[in-house]
C-alpha cells in the first residue's frame, strides 16, 4: 500500500479498513508532511465504524487514542480539528471509554489540548445517540466549566456552538446532574 492511495483513496470497503489502520496509524507519526491527509484517512475508518454501528478491536482503540491525543497540541489548526472529529466520533462509538479520557484533559495545563477537548465533545453531540446520553449527563459540567477558561479560544469555541437545538440538549444534560 502506498501513501498517496491511502491519501487520496477515498472510502473503501468496511472489510478492508481493518486491514489499513494498522497502516494509517504508522504513517500518521512517520509522514508529517502528509499527517493532515492521514488523518482525514482514520476519520473515514472511524466514520465507517460508526455508520455501521461497529465497535472497534480494544488494542485499535487504545492506539487510536494514544495517537489522537499525542496530537491535540499540533500548531496546525486543520490536524486538531480533525482530531477533534475523530474523538467526537469515537465517542458514539466508545463513550465509556473515550468521555472519562476526555474529561481528564480538561484539566490539562496545555491550552490546545483543552481546546480540542471542546471541539471533540461538540463532534460528538452534533450526532447525539442515546448510548452517549448516559455517559456524558453526569460528566456535563465538567466540560461546560471550560468556559470559564483563562484561554480565550476554550471559552470562544464553547460559546460559539453552531446548532441551537443541540446545545438545548447540552444544557439540558447539565441541568439533568
Amino acid at each position: 500500500m502506498s501513501t498517496p492511495w491511502m491519501t487520496t483513496g477515498g472510502v473503501w470497503q468496511l472489510s478492508e479498513s481493518f486491514q489499513v489502520l494498522p497502516f494509517i496509524l504508522d504513517q500518521i507519526d512517520n509522514k508529517q508532511k502528509k499527517q493532515y491527509l492521514l488523518l482525514h484517512s482514520l476519520k473515514e475508518v472511524i466514520v465507517r465504524q460508526s455508520v455501521d454501528k461497529a465497535e472497534f478491536q480494544d488494542s485499535s482503540v487504545e492506539k487510536i487514542l494514544k495517537l489522537l491525543f499525542n496530537h491535540c497540541e499540533s500548531e496546525e489548526e486543520g490536524v486538531r480539528n480533525v482530531v477533534a472529529e475523530c474523538l467526537g466520533k469515537i465517542a458514539l462509538i466508545e463513550p465509556v471509554k473515550l468521555i472519562p479520557a476526555l474529561k481528564l484533559r480538561t484539566t490539562s495545563s496545555a491550552a490546545l489540548t483543552r481546546a480540542t477537548v471542546v471541539i471533540a465533545i461538540k463532534y460528538s453531540i452534533v450526532e447525539w445517540s442515546e448510548k452517549i446520553d448516559v455517559i456524558i449527563y453526569p460528566e456535563i459540567a465538567s466540560f461546560l466549566m471550560l468556559i470559564k477558561d483563562q484561554d480565550r479560544v476554550s471559552t470562544l469555541l464553547l460559546i460559539t456552538y453552531p446548532n441551537k437545538k443541540k446545545k438545548e440538549k447540552l444544557l439540558c444534560g447539565f441541568l439533568y446532574i
